[in-house]
């Protein structure tokens, strides 16, 4: 039987490699505005909705692209704040979609999920539900989401 040798240091450890830093996590203000922007573009008010195009049309594209991909971000951490990653997915592709997904996300989601996830279960559907621009779309403003009950209104999403 052949004896270990004797080590009086610890085992070194190996270095974990690092993963490249991710962008850093939206900050309150920036989520404020975001969620402020999102409200304009739903409004009632045609013409709050027709000054924010405006606004947006005025941009340079490397602005559109940035602020798209902070609209996307606070997406994902916003469906991982509802517990909804996993559950649901948005495919964004403009600002437009980016707002309404914004807003959808800020109404009550805890039904659905559930609702959801049990479907799923059942092998009903295959989650993460995928929603594109054409399902945000159905309700293009506030008023048309509000016609219908919270629940309906969502599931109908």
């Amino acid at each position: 039987m052949a004896s270990q040798p004797h080590c009086d240091h610890p085992p070194t450890q190996q270095p974990t490699p690092q993963q490249p830093p991710g962008p850093p996590p939206i900050g309150f203000l920036e989520a404020a505005t975001i969620k402020k922007a999102a409200h304009t573009a739903m409004s009632v008010d045609e013409s709050k909705r027709a000054t924010l195009t405006a606004q947006i049309s005025q941009l340079y594209w490397p602005e559109v692209n940035k602020m798209l991909e902070r609209f996307q971000q606070h997406i994902e951490e916003e469906l991982v704040r509802l517990g909804l990653r996993g559950v649901l997915s948005f495919t964004v592709s403009d600002l437009d979609s980016a707002f309404k997904v914004v807003y959808l996300l800020e109404q009550s989601w805890e039904e659905v999920a559930e609702v959801l996830q049990w479907a799923s279960q059942c092998d009903c559907c295959t989650l993460p539900l995928s929603l594109t621009a054409d399902d945000i779309n159905t309700h293009w403003s506030e008023t048309v989401y509000m016609a219908l009950p919270r629940v309906l209104a969502q599931l109908m999403v």
